[in-house]
């Protein structure tokens, strides 16, 4: 099978035709009248007739083949230059788009061109103050809901049992959803024990506010413990990028069944400054941004959330499956873990491994 690589910017026809029992999808470009965009690359793919296409190369994933009559139709909801990890019937985009510090004008501009990009996974937590800011983006998206995936948080002092839900129903005030499709725990907190905190967790994915449930900053301690009281979580978000080692916490996460959800993926622009990371931008004519996130996006079970306010650079941030690293340039940049360079590290935080 041969990938189609579609820019997100532009609005396209799909043609299917059976023959020989084979479909064919004929792609026609069309951009949108808002945006002028370059020429995308597009190629031919083939699949069986009546069998849906698997999610292979990238793990695309694809829809059910039925004909269609030159349909016009946002790309995103069908196909798109991504990677997945999948999560009971959940789909999880690798490469997210994160929202810390993004507030006002400046949020709402910043998610409503991702979304344009073909970003479908937000990160946002009742902490950032900006999820009323990014709600009506959402809620005016021509992107279905069952095609996005947003994750928000829920504060350490929020965690007991009079505040937890209160919390989490204002989230999904301001997100005007009626659900998330990830709830994590932001930060553990003290005062709160684990278990009520867990408890309060499950209760929201009992209402149905959350589809996921998940933590963020928790040791290896913290995750044994969730594990005894038999938390069904997902998901593990934590400080990661190749100037930080943390090859111990990954594989407890893993060990578990959670996938990693990495923030401050690209140590807040310093990777840029990496003469290593340069190197290797220049083999394949990115920048080494991108060579930092694809780095991530490449391991097993990584998700990366980069953010930026810049537009350039948000779509920057998203071209990073049209490459990728050798093996040797992997370990070059796993190799710069050695500067344990640690970028989040309030005062409340636990202890790191």
């Amino acid at each position: 099978m041969l990938v189609l690589a579609q820019d997100a910017l532009n609005a396209i026809e799909v043609q299917l035709l059976a023959a020989s029992g084979l479909l064919f999808l004929f792609i026609s470009r069309r951009e949108r009248l808002t945006r002028k965009v370059k020429r995308p690359n597009l190629n031919l793919v083939i699949y069986p007739l009546g069998e849906p296409a698997p999610p292979l190369a990238f793990n695309h994933i694809w829809p059910q083949a039925k004909p269609l009559q030159n349909r016009t139709f946002d790309p995103c909801k069908w196909f798109c230059l991504m990677d997945y990890l999948q999560r009971s019937d959940e789909w999880i985009p690798k490469l997210g788009f994160g929202t810390s510090n993004l507030k006002g004008k400046e949020a709402e501009g910043a998610v409503e061109f991702a979304l344009d990009v073909g970003y479908r996974h937000f990160d946002t937590a009742s902490a950032y103050k900006n999820e009323q800011d990014i709600g009506p983006v959402l809620s005016r998206t021509e992107v279905s809901r069952e095609r996005l995936f947003i994750t928000t948080k829920v504060w350490g002092t929020d965690l007991s049992r009079d505040r937890f839900l209160p919390s989490v129903e204002e989230s999904l005030r301001n997100l005007q959803l009626d659900y998330v499709d990830l709830l994590l725990i932001h930060w553990p907190h003290q005062e709160v024990p684990l278990e009520e905190a867990l408890e309060q967790l499950q209760e929201a994915q009992h209402r149905q506010y959350a589809r996921l449930i998940g933590v963020s900053n928790f040791t290896i301690k913290l995750l044994e413990e969730t594990r005894r009281l038999g938390a069904p979580i997902v998901c593990n978000q934590f400080e990661y990028h190749p100037f930080l080692d943390q090859r111990k916490l990954r594989k407890a996460s893993r060990d578990m069944g959670l996938f990693v959800t990495a923030y401050s993926p690209i140590a807040q622009g310093m990777v840029g400054d990496e003469p290593e990371v340069q190197d290797i931008a220049a083999t394949h004519k990115v920048r080494p941004t991108q060579v930092a996130l694809r780095w991530l996006v490449q391991q097993e079970e990584v998700v990366a959330i980069p953010k930026s306010a810049k537009l350039r650079r948000i779509r920057e941030n998203f071209d990073v499956f049209n490459f990728s690293l050798s093996p040797e340039e992997m370990e070059r940049i796993s190799a710069l873990r050695v500067r344990g360079l640690r970028l989040i590290d309030p005062k409340f935080a636990p202890q790191w491994d």
